[in-house]
């Protein structure tokens, strides 16, 4: 019964993705307004509308210039016409 030894596992360098650490470093040193718009383009691609929503209100609470979060509760959050027009009147003022 003799038992190897177990080999200790090496430290390697983790991989990065050098596109993402570039992003990363970009959003923590952008405005408001860009960090808001980033988390926008997220929302777009989002399937959930209720993911949208949240996206959109977070957005808006980094910036509230950022006008596609607006076009966001029109779509999505908006139940009378009238609701629908005031959010895309916000967006045109953002």
């Amino acid at each position: 019964m003799d038992q190897k030894p177990k080999k200790k596992k090496q430290p390697t360098a983790r991989k990065l993705n050098p596109l993402a650490i570039i992003e990363s470093f970009s959003l923590q040193n952008s405005s408001p307004l860009h960090q808001a718009q980033e988390l926008i383009f997220d929302a777009w691609e989002t399937p959930s509308k209720k993911a949208r929503l949240a996206v959109a209100h977070r957005a808006l609470a980094l910036s509230p210039d950022c006008a596609d979060a607006y076009s966001i509760l029109a779509q999505d959050a908006a139940k009378t016409l009238d609701e629908k027009i005031r959010y895309y009147e916000d967006g045109v003022k953002a």
